[in-house]
């Protein structure tokens, strides 16, 4: 009960618990910080997440038995559970949030995009893993705009996406900046460093400054 109380994720009452899911987490860590606080086992809500019935258009039930079928629509958010909750309806409380989230307008931007929401969400998720929080729309525009790794071109992008993403990625994979920009790589300062040739960025990757 004190480790629980303790922990930046999650505090707990009798009845329920409240757990912080961060943004950039995958399915399979979300069910385990669920399990974790007590909403119910890794177990039953993995099994829930490939098996159950969700009524969202976005999520497709005849993909029962593949538990990335929720990756990237469990919105990483605050949320309060009942301690034992039925574990679909407690997967259904993020894929509610997403579904709010993706309000018309941002829906509309993805139909605009050429894009469908799928892909939208795995771009994000990328940037999402990426990102330190301040250079999402900059990471996005290498994702795109990269010519000879252009994802929307070329064999790469993943076929669902790689986690679960917050509003500001998704919106940033919506909204690329306009850069030159083709390649990044972190730095031993702890942020990305973008390039417009090839030269710069291999030059950056054999400093003594590239994080490796």
């Amino acid at each position: 009960l004190i480790n629980r109380m303790s922990n930046k994720n999650a505090s707990l009452t009798a009845n329920t618990v409240k757990i912080s899911i961060p943004e950039g987490y995958n399915v399979r860590q979300i069910i385990a910080l669920m399990d974790k606080y007590g909403v119910n086992t890794a177990e039953k809500l993995t099994d829930a997440a490939m098996n159950s019935d969700f009524n969202y258009s976005f999520i497709d039930n005849n993909k029962k038995g593949d538990l990335t079928r929720l990756e990237g629509y469990l919105f990483p958010d605050t949320y309060e559970f009942f301690v034992d909750e039925d574990p679909t309806h407690a997967l259904s409380r993020l894929l509610d949030n997403f579904n709010t989230k993706m309000s018309d307008e941002l829906m509309q931007k993805v139909e605009a995009s050429g894009y469908s929401l799928n892909q939208i969400l795995t771009i994000a998720s990328l940037i999402e893993k990426e990102t330190d929080g301040t250079d999402r729309e900059n990471i996005a525009s290498v994702i795109y705009y990269n010519t000879p790794y252009n994802l929307s071109m070329y064999e790469g992008l993943p076929p669902t996406p790689i986690a679960n993403p917050g509003l500001a990625s998704i919106q940033a994979a919506l909204e690329p900046a306009q850069t030159n920009y083709y390649f990044y790589a972190l730095g031993k300062d702890g942020v990305h460093h973008f390039f417009k040739t090839y030269a710069e960025h291999s030059s950056f990757v054999s400093s003594s400054q590239y994080a490796g």
